[in-house]
């Protein structure tokens, strides 16, 4: 019974070692780019799964002139599959980190994205070089887009005014004078440097974007609607899906056409400050517009005619400057702003040789992160009379502090010297110094030490029975004086046996209960569980408006139930996903063919009817269609297993 019981522990234990390995795989990176195909200035969502790396860092992505990446976010996933073949059962575990980037090509023509790479225990990992088909814009002068930047070259802290200004040609005939921003019709604008999180680290705007872009919002659908920003995003009050569109400055204005003769245009103007915390070269841009513009009247019946236009403006780009290095002083230590500083020294009544702490307050406004402290060694007065050590620093309720250690060497000094401090003034283009006052101290004659001998705090062994160390034949006997204290160590196999068994039973229930919670409490799974009810919600909401007339709301709800039941289900970001988005997940899930096509016709169905007048007629046919579409899509999806783990 106990050699039974052995070797199914040992047995046991056995494949609970062997199954380590699954947890030591080595990382994976997998690198997906949506949509693969894109318009000059669009941005693509690029994706880097990392597998088998818990805690995975940030992976680093190739940079490049033709292109700019900005970090969107990232995932955890944790998920297990359990698979039974023939009566055996298989488990598979996938643990890893899904990052996304906003990448914006800034040329036509095919470009190439680098590997991505990781460094996990000093050893790099990369993902596969991927590629991207970049579409220019068609020549045309109904829609030009420009971006500026005002000034252009300026010091960190300087604040600096980024202009998109849209020039839309008059529209034709009697309808000259009228505002083509007003027209009900779709006008999408793509602005890069609109949303905070898409900005470089370095860039800060002076207004945040709910008290810069929330007074232009507009709910009755005139101007102009941007990419990522909803009614329902964090810069607005309101709390249904319900478009958005904000009003810029407006003016008539004349300016040269294709051409070259002075034509009639309106222009609309958007401007955001910003300020720069670290020299450099930053591009804001490209700017993007797609929408149906007024060109023409029909002659029979005298109404507008749209064009579906495509305008791009190219990026306005920044430099930051370094700091000059004419007339830089040597105790410079890289303070960009305008401060005050103040000295504290503790204590002030010493002898020579006493300890004594120096604290500097640096304040003002500035960069206060990346200034150094004030090299004292430097200063003469302070280093012909005081030993000084490496300070400390820190910034803190809007202080840079530093905290010094000194010991006076000389007797009968009744003052600490004042210090200088350079720093670089970017609103007058000049260095200037300021000081601290110096500090009253007293520094007295030190005291001789009596013995250069210091006590020991050993204590003399009283009898050599407390120091010795007993030898015996079979050992030494550390701290034992009974030796009937001593018990028989020798090892029982049996014990062993059962303890191991218990520690894998124990081993087993943790791992199983790790593994329920992380499922459970895993925010894509639980984002992707509720895919399907948030989709037959937002369904519901469009038969109601539908039913009620409304075709354009009803038909914003059947887009956003279509892309938001994808975009949970893939873990993906429904603001800016595409119908052609769409359809290339549903590729990669294998949901093409009838389905597939189904569900584009009911896109595209969605996009026309948005801006037509509509019919009774054709509400319920888009109500019929929807309804057997998502039907359809979820059975797909369910087949497929997109929503197992």
């Amino acid at each position: 019974m106990r050699t039974a019981l052995m070797t199914a522990s040992w047995t046991l234990l056995a494949l609970t070692i062997s199954a380590t390995p699954l947890l030591a795989a080595e990382p994976e990176l997998e690198v997906t780019v949506q949509p693969e195909r894109v318009y000059e200035g669009d941005a693509v969502t690029y994706q880097v799964m990392v597998r088998n790396v818990p805690n995975a860092p940030k992976p680093v992505v190739p940079t490049s002139d033709a292109y700019t990446v900005a970090f969107a976010g990232q995932q955890d996933v944790n998920k297990s599959f359990t698979t039974i073949v023939n009566g055996r059962f298989s488990q598979r575990s996938e643990i890893g980190r899904v990052f996304q980037f906003r990448l914006t090509p800034h040329q036509t023509g095919v470009i190439g994205v680098g590997a991505p790479s990781i460094t996990v225990d000093g050893k790099t990992y990369e993902g596969d070089p991927v590629s991207i088909r970049v579409i220019g814009a068609e020549k045309q002068d109904n829609v030009i887009l420009e971006v500026t930047a005002d000034p252009d070259g300026i010091y960190p802290l300087i604040p600096f005014d980024v202009t998109l200004d849209i020039y839309v040609k008059d529209m034709p005939g009697r309808y000259r004078n009228e505002n083509p921003a007003n027209v009900d019709a779709p006008r999408k604008l793509s602005i890069p440097w609109v949303s905070d999180d898409s900005l470089p680290d370095a860039i800060e705007p002076t207004k945040e974007l709910a008290k810069w872009l929330g007074p232009r919002s507009r709910q009755d659908g005139d101007g102009f609607q941007i990419e990522g920003i909803t009614s329902q995003n964090r810069m607005s009050l309101f709390f249904d899906d319900t478009p958005t569109t904000f009003q810029f400055d407006t003016e008539r204005v004349m300016r040269p056409d294709a051409d070259g003769k002075e034509t009639g245009y309106w222009k609309y103007s958007l401007s955001r400050q910003f300020t720069a915390k670290e020299p450099g070269d930053y591009k804001f841009g490209p700017v993007t517009l797609k929408g149906l513009f007024a060109t023409t009247v029909d002659p029979r019946r005298g109404s507008l005619q749209g064009e579906n236009l495509y305008a791009i403006a190219k990026p306005a780009e920044v430099t930051v400057r370094e700091v000059p290095s004419e007339g830089r002083p040597n105790d410079f230590t890289g303070g960009i702003g305008r401060f005050s500083l103040s000295a504290l020294v503790s204590p002030k009544e010493v002898r020579v040789g006493d300890p004594m702490t120096l604290t500097l307050r640096l304040s003002g406004r500035g960069l206060l992160d990346s200034i150094l402290p004030p090299d004292l060694k430097r200063v003469p007065a302070i280093a012909d009379n005081f030993r000084v050590y490496e300070p400390t620093e820190e910034t803190k309720s809007g202080e840079r502090v530093f905290t010094y250690s000194l010991r006076p060497t000389k007797q009968g000094l009744t003052e600490f010297p004042s210090i200088p401090f350079a720093y670089f003034d970017p609103w007058s283009g000049k260095y200037v110094t300021a000081s601290t006052s110096p500090v009253a101290i007293a520094v007295k004659k030190g005291d001789a030490m009596a013995s250069p001998l210091l006590s020991s705090s050993t204590r003399p062994s009283s009898s050599p029975s407390e120091s010795a160390i007993q030898m015996r034949k079979d050992g030494i006997f550390a701290n034992v004086t009974d030796l009937s204290s001593i018990r028989d160590e020798k090892v029982v196999a049996e014990r062993w046996a059962i303890g191991l068994f218990s520690l894998a039973v124990i081993y087993g229930v943790a791992v199983l209960v790790v593994r329920r919670w992380s499922t459970t409490n895993d925010p894509v799974s639980q984002r992707r569980r509720g895919a399907t009810t948030r989709a037959h919600r937002r369904l519901a909401e469009a038969h109601k408006q539908l039913a009620g007339g409304n075709l354009r709301n009803g038909s914003d709800q059947i887009q956003a139930a279509v892309t938001g039941l994808v975009a949970d289900a893939a873990g993906l970001s429904e603001d800016s996903l595409t119908a052609n988005e769409v359809s290339h997940q549903l590729e990669q899930w294998g949901i093409n063919g009838t389905t597939g096509q189904h569900v584009n016709k009911l896109l595209d169905h969605c996009e026309a009817s948005r801006y037509g007048a509509g019919s009774s007629s054709e509400a319920r046919e888009l109500d019929k269609e929807s309804q057997e579409v998502l039907r359809d899509l979820v059975a797909a999806m369910k087949s497929r297993g997109v929503f197992r783990g």
